[in-house]
Order: structure tokens, then sequence, then C-alpha cells
């Protein structure tokens, strides 16, 4: 080998030399990949000005006056200043997951969480408790309470029991959604029965024995119930009934709705209780109606703009206001103040598609937080 190769060679030895030294100090020096669960690094709860994101999902408030709102990412308490956003961390006193469902203040005054993942118990020392589910499905879409203060659970597919005793949670109904339906809604009777409505049709649970006490099918395909003095109100697919759970029977639409065409004909999607016993009768494409069966007065539809509308001193007369409610900030949450008429409808005025809030904070005293519609144009509880 030539002098001339040999230096060829040295050169290119220590050219690679380098070049493997460059590579480890780069490798020593490199920063860990960040988690890809970002949401178990943060502390919680957080201090902040909003809410923690703004599809918003379920609202309620604890004996403390607190307004919790439950969103798809996160708890929210706010208490007037700001808003302590609570999280899913691994801290074993977190949330059980970030995607909050239902949340429930029960005759015990115990605060429930409910989430995709799971459920749990605020505590007094400002965190949570969870309560173990002997069930392989988790996703507590609904939390309710009987008139003897027993805690059960739906999915949407099965009933769960609480038992405070022993601190878990266990099926108690294993198929509350029959046939080839996707999901069911549950509610508790004043008399104690549990009734299950599904898109074919009613099955009645006597809650004391879990036995199946009756069966009424439905048609029209219904996907929406609210329990509403005894009564069953079955809407969902341009559908309306009424069903008492008394008689087991159903019930001739009340004359003020029977005589609207547009609310009977209506997709209503959504029925909240508005006053000592008024409803608000949310629909797809034509707002929301408030319905007062006191008063009987025909329906009447008017199209006065929300921040105009002049607000009467008589009790059965109500509006929706567009202003945000004094003791809660942020996208989204506004009050609900006194529609006139018994039937009445009202169009909300345009809002940012984000600005959406799916619940109604009960107030003791004072005007209720209530929600938008995804599509941003009505309100939806």
């Amino acid at each position: 080998m030539t002098l001339s190769n040999r230096k060829i060679l040295r050169t290119l030895f220590r050219l690679l030399a380098g070049i493997l030294y460059a590579v480890c100090l780069s490798a020593c020096d490199a920063k860990e990949p960040l988690p890809e669960n970002r949401d178990a690094e943060i502390e919680s709860p957080v201090i902040a000005n909003d809410l923690s994101n703004q599809k918003v999902t379920a609202i309620a408030e604890d004996t403390q006056g607190h307004i919790w709102i439950g969103t798809f990412r996160g708890l929210n308490k706010n208490n007037v200043h700001d808003y302590h956003q609570y999280f899913c961390t691994d801290d074993s006193l977190g949330l059980p997951d970030n995607q909050i469902t239902h949340l429930l203040r029960d005759s015990k005054n115990r605060f429930w969480v409910g989430t995709v993942n799971g459920v749990c118990l605020y505590t007094d020392k400002d965190n949570f408790r969870i309560i173990p589910i002997e069930a392989d499905n988790k996703n507590v879409r609904q939390i309710l309470e009987d008139r003897n203060g027993r805690i059960f659970l739906s999915t949407g597919f099965q009933l769960y029991a609480y038992h405070p005793r022993e601190e878990k949670i266990t099926c108690v109904l294993p198929e509350i959604c029959t046939g080839n339906t996707f999901y069911a809604q549950c509610h508790i009777a004043p008399d104690n029965n549990l009734w299950v409505m599904t898109s074919t049709g009613l099955r009645c649970y006597d809650l004391s024995t879990l036995q199946l006490k009756e069966s009424v099918a439905l048609s029209g395909y219904p996907y929406y119930s609210y329990l509403h003095n005894n009564e069953l109100w079955i809407t969902g697919n341009h559908t309306l009934s009424i069903f008492d759970t008394r008689t087991r029977s159903f019930k001739p639409l009340p004359q003020p709705i029977a005589q609207n065409t547009t609310l009977c004909n209506a997709d209503i999607d959504y029925i909240h209780p508005y006053g000592n016993n008024g409803l608000l009768l949310n629909t797809a494409r034509h707002g929301m109606f408030y319905y007062n069966p006191a008063t009987g007065s025909p329906p009447r539809r008017e199209r006065i703009p929300l921040r105009d509308a002049p607000l009467p001193n008589q009790p059965d007369v109500h509006r929706l206001a567009a202003e945000p409610v004094d003791r809660l900030r942020g996208p989204g949450v506004h009050r609900v103040l006194p529609l006139q008429g018994a039937v009445q409808q009202r169009q909300l005025p345009a809002l940012r598609a984000e600005q959406q809030v799916r619940g109604v904070a009960k107030r003791r005293q004072g005007p209720q937080a209530v929600d938008f519609h995804p599509d941003g144009r009505h309100l939806r509880i």
C-alpha cells in the first residue's frame, strides 16, 4: 500500500470517528419524548378563567351553591370568581376519566360524577373517591336515586346498583336494552318502579325485587323520554306521546299541544322542567317551546328578538334571554327568565357552534343556567 493510500484511509477513519462522536453527543442530549397521555401529568385542580372544554355534557349544583359543569374533557367547579378544573391524573384521588357524562347530588348531599370509565364521589378534601365497578362496561350514562335513597347507574345497556357497605357497584340487570335497539333511557317513577324506554318499547321493573312487571310496545321509533309528574313524555323521530305510569296507558295530548301542528310534527329531542309545572320542549328545527298545563291558553308563536322582548309580571309568563348568568362566566352558559303563553316558541340569535352546553343547573334562588344546541341556534339542555 502506497503512502498516499495510507493517508487517505487515516483521513476517512478520523472523519468517521468524528461523525460517530457527534451522534453520541446528540443522543445523550436528546429530550425524552412527550408521553401520549398528557392528561395524566396535569395537576388537579387547575385554577382558570374559562371552562376546561367548550363541549359541556352536564351541570349540577352542590350543597355549597357551587355550579359544577362536566365537559368532554374535565370537570369544572365555578365559585363566582373563577373555575376550578379537575382532571383524570395518575393520582388515585382524581377522576376516573376526563369525559364527564352525568352529575348528581343525591338526598344525602353526596356529589356523584359519572364518566365514560367509571364513577366517583367528591369528598370534603377537594378530591374524588372512585367507586369500583365490578363489570366490564364502565361507561356510566345515568345516575339515578330511588325514593329509598338507593343509587342506581345505567350504561344504556345494563343497570348497576351501588352497595354502600361494601363500597362497590355491581350489575343487577344485565340486559335492559332488548331487541335490536341501541340505547335505553331509565326513569324511576314516584311509586319506585323503574321504567326503561327503548325505541321499540317500555319495560317496567320492580326495584325492590328487580323483576319485570310489564312491557309496552312503542311505534315510530322514538329516541327520547322524560318523566314528568308520573307521565312519560316519549318523543323523537317526529313522534310525541304521553304514557301514564299509574294507569299504564297512553293519554291524549293536551289540547294546546294537539292544536299546535308545528310542535306535534316537530322532532322534539329534549325536555326539561321549568317553574312549578312548566316544560321546555326543544325541537331539532323549530327552536324551543314552553308549555304550562296550568294556563290552558292556546299556543302562540312570536318573533320578538330576545334581547328586546318585554318581561311581563304574570307568574305564567316566561322568556329565554341571551344574557349570561351573573354567577357563571364563559361561552355557552345562559339564563332562563320569565315565555309568554301556554306554548310559545323562541328562536335564539345565532351563536358560535362551539358554544354548546348540555345541562341545566336548578338553582335554589335566581335564574337557571341553560345551554345551546351544537348548531349554535337553539337552546338545548
